[in-house]
């Protein structure tokens, strides 16, 4: 089964150096860093089957089959190690191993890593709960919390909630209503964050009254303070006429 490391480091002082190396023509050199090319790409060694015979190494090689034989007698026969059913470098090998244990210790560090990750934002999650909640409150309930936004339609408490610390004109009612009656679609498109379209509506009004404007609210005259009022006023609450 071809390896999953595309990368080959290469020594290369080591490899100009070697007296064996040295001797080699210029396509045979070729052919020698094709070779271990291919053994690296296969796990760190070549399938016997692959370099056989002259025919299966030109195939492999792509060259002559009276240029194969030569590539076999002085690359494959000198710097290859016939082993069961591989042919091995011994650099090669060395290499390697060197880079698939540092692979496997990055991958096995990356995982405890994405776990610790995922512990901390777990942590972070319970950490911002607002104070007054219950602490027995279990994970499905705070990540209904933060993903209440993205629940369609809302709760008509989860707007009034979310309105008040941000946009405090907005009718609940009437949002319900509005985008109700659409079946909760923005135009042609279904919605998927309702606080983002509060945020729409508060953006129109602002634009509209201005963003310092605040409707005046009226409030109720206390029952007793409108009595005394009338009872001032020489009116009779029992007969409905002035005194």
């Amino acid at each position: 089964m071809p390896n999953e490391l595309h990368t080959m480091p290469l020594k290369i002082e080591k490899l100009l150096s070697s007296r064996k190396v040295q001797s080699l023509e210029l396509d045979e050199f070729g052919a020698y860093i094709k070779l271990l090319c291919y053994s690296w790409l296969e796990g760190g060694a070549l399938p016997k089957q692959c370099l056989s015979n002259a025919k299966a190494m030109s195939k492999l090689l792509g060259i002559s089959d009276d240029n194969a034989t030569r590539i076999i007698a002085n690359v494959l026969d000198v710097f290859f190690i016939k082993s069961g059913d591989f042919y091995t470098n011994s650099t090669l090998t060395e290499v390697y191993l060197e880079v698939q244990s540092r692979h496997e210790k990055r991958v096995k560090a990356g995982r405890i890593g994405g776990l610790k990750q995922c512990s901390s934002n777990a942590q972070a999650m319970l950490k911002q709960k607002p104070s007054n909640q219950s602490q027995s409150q279990s994970q499905s309930q705070i990540l209904k919390e933060i993903l209440k936004k993205n629940i369609i339609p809302p709760e008509i408490e989860w707007v009034r909630e979310y309105a008040k610390e941000n946009f405090p004109q907005l009718d609940a009612e009437e949002f319900m209503s509005h985008y109700g009656a659409r079946g909760w679609k923005l135009k042609t498109t279904k919605m998927v964050d309702w606080q983002a379209s509060v945020t729409t509506w508060k953006k129109n009004y602002e634009k509209e009254h201005g963003k310092n404007y605040k409707p005046m609210v009226f409030s109720k005259i206390p029952q007793q303070s409108s009595d005394k009022i009338l009872s001032d006023l020489g009116f009779d609450k029992a007969t409905g006429e002035l005194k």
